[in-house]
């Protein structure tokens, strides 16, 4: 008989343990089910369903917690010691904050981490930067991988329109993996409109050396403007001549690489190739470079005693001044046309109640704004020609082959744009006198 109770009870301690593990596989295999089920409905981009079954195993978790619940301050209040009181100032001095890092459980890093890819995709920004914070509060952040929270994070923020927030996480991204080299261009992309140049360089030129072929060409030219922007000449020569060996027809390129080799560098041979190509490929209502090119051109042959070659591209020079003239000459006329016709209306709308005619007045006086604003950007280009300036370089190289009477006309003209009014008098009348002797 006592053999057989032994017996009994043996196997039931092995039910009890094949039950348990029964038990156990069930769990998992549940767990499992919901993990495929969920990432099955992610990749469907049935979201929110995915999102259900996520959240339901997120509260499953925090509901077994009991660590991390508070006993309500009212048992506290009630309950007294045998012996004392309680020292509540003292549980206040002693108790412990709790950090950013909870503890390692890749578990919970998946749930959330997906949870917040649901809630960006269902454009609940805020509910996606949150999971994705407590997806980082329980794992160890490694080095070269957990890079991919972070960059999650940073386009979350950037689609909201959040940019220093899109930046931070982006830096911190690359921060833990700097050999994923495309966060080093889209930081410089992000950061070269900012004041942040030299920032923005370093990660655009880090992305270019990166790279041994198959570079797009708009980073050469990027990586030239941040190097103009800081006063880094040479280099911005040295990138826009890479930009122009991939795009040889870019004409504005071509012209900005004259000025900078004109101006900064002082390479007039390459300025000279850079602004007779700009010419060649720049439309002709380009005023405003057509004409900069060619004083420019004029000014390097005249520094080069070719006088001949600097009348003639100063004489271009001034034609598409005068171009520019005419069209801010017709933009003002246009302008006092609309409001004679503006006050007119408005007359008519307040002597005769006649509010028939308001639309056409609203309309007119958006007219006149947006004429008036593209009339101030011609003048002010306008001022920007040097008009003063070219005729009196056009006046010294006519004196300098003895075409006396030319030089006292562009002279003249140089008065009228009061640029060296009393050097251009004396210019004259010595002029004059030369003539008048015949030497």
């Amino acid at each position: 008989m006592l053999r057989f109770y032994l017996h009994l009870i043996k196997n039931e301690y092995i039910v009890r343990i094949v039950l348990l593990i029964l038990i156990l596989f069930a769990c998992l295999n549940v767990r499992a089910q919901d993990s495929e089920d969920f990432e099955a409905l992610r990749e469907q981009g049935k979201h929110e369903e995915a999102l259900r079954l996520i959240n339901q195993r997120i509260d499953a978790f925090y509901a077994s917690r009991l660590e991390d619940k508070r006993v309500p301050s009212s048992f506290f209040i009630s309950m007294k010691s045998d012996k004392e009181d309680i020292d509540t100032n003292q549980l206040f001095r002693s108790r412990k904050a709790e950090g950013f890092f909870i503890e390692d459980n890749p578990e919970l890093v998946k749930l959330h981490a997906s949870a917040a890819d649901c809630y960006a995709a269902l454009g609940s920004s805020r509910e996606a930067i949150n999971n994705y914070t407590q997806a980082l509060r329980f794992k160890n952040l490694e080095y070269g991988k957990d890079d991919a929270i972070y960059y999650a994070v940073s386009q979350v923020y950037k689609k909201d329109g959040q940019f220093e927030g899109y930046v931070r996480a982006l830096e911190s991204a690359f921060t833990l993996n700097p050999e994923h080299y495309d966060y080093s261009l889209e930081l410089g992309k992000a950061l070269a409109p900012t004041v942040k140049k030299v920032k923005a360089l370093y990660h655009v030129e880090r992305y270019i050396n990166s790279k041994e072929n198959d570079i797009d060409p708009s980073l050469y030219f990027l990586a030239g403007n941040l190097n103009e922007d800081i006063g880094y000449y040479l280099k911005t020569q040295d990138y826009y001549q890479k930009y122009l060996a991939e795009k040889k027809d870019d004409g504005p390129i071509h012209f900005a690489l004259g000025y900078i080799t004109y101006a900064k560098t002082g390479n007039h041979r390459l300025s000279a190739s850079s602004f007779a190509r700009a010419l060649e490929l720049l439309p002709e209502n380009d005023i405003y470079r057509r004409s900069k090119a060619h004083e420019y051109t004029a000014d390097m042959a005249l520094s080069d005693l070719q006088f001949k070659k600097a009348i003639e591209h100063y004489a271009e020079t001034i034609r598409y001044q005068k171009l520019v003239l005419e069209q801010l000459e017709a933009s003002e006329a246009r302008i006092r046309e609309i409001s004679r016709r503006i006050n007119s209306l408005k007359m008519k709308i307040l002597n005769e109640q006649d509010y028939e005619s308001f639309r056409e007045y609203e309309s007119l006086e958006a007219e006149k704004g947006k004429l008036a604003l593209a009339f101030n950007k011609e003048r002010r280009q306008y001022e920007l020609l040097n008009c003063g300036t070219v005729r009196w370089n056009t006046a010294s190289a006519y004196e300098r082959i003895e075409e006396y009477e030319k030089a006292i006309e562009f002279y003249r003209q140089a008065i009228s744009f009061d640029y060296k009014s009393n050097d251009s008098r004396e210019k004259i009348i010595k002029l004059q006198l030369k003539i008048k002797r015949g030497y």
